[in-house]
């Protein structure tokens, strides 16, 4: 970075995009710290090392149960949708039946107001 900017830009204005390009738990660390871009980069490529692995593991992990517990109220969900899919299939409990179609087309038969064949 201060190769590209050479002197024309102060090592305090390079500071802060250098630290924001490492992982947070780094940036912390680094925010606190004087030293110059050099110190700095030393410091953080050996955090990195150390904790580096560690830290992405930790993500995944708390990716993974966000994952298993969104899993779990899905299935729970779905598994409600059948039984109302099913209690629902089985017939209209106290509900009001339809009649059959051959029924109600008779009904209508001998009444010339109701007659399907009487429109105004």
């Amino acid at each position: 970075m201060r190769s590209k900017a050479g002197s024309r830009i102060s090592e305090e204005l390079l500071k802060s995009p250098f630290i924001q390009r490492f992982p947070t738990h780094v940036q912390q660390i680094l925010a606190i710290s004087n030293d110059q871009l050099d110190k700095l980069a030393e410091i953080a490529y050996g955090i990195t090392a150390v904790a580096g692995s560690t830290s992405s593991i930790h993500v995944i992990d708390a990716e993974n149960q966000d994952l298993k517990t969104m899993l779990i109220e899905i299935s729970s969900r779905l598994s409600r949708l059948e039984t109302r899919e099913r209690s629902s299939s089985r017939g209209p409990a106290g509900r009001f039946r339809r009649r059959s179609p051959s029924r109600e087309s008779g009904v209508h038969k001998h009444c010339w107001f109701l007659s399907p064949t009487n429109v105004i």
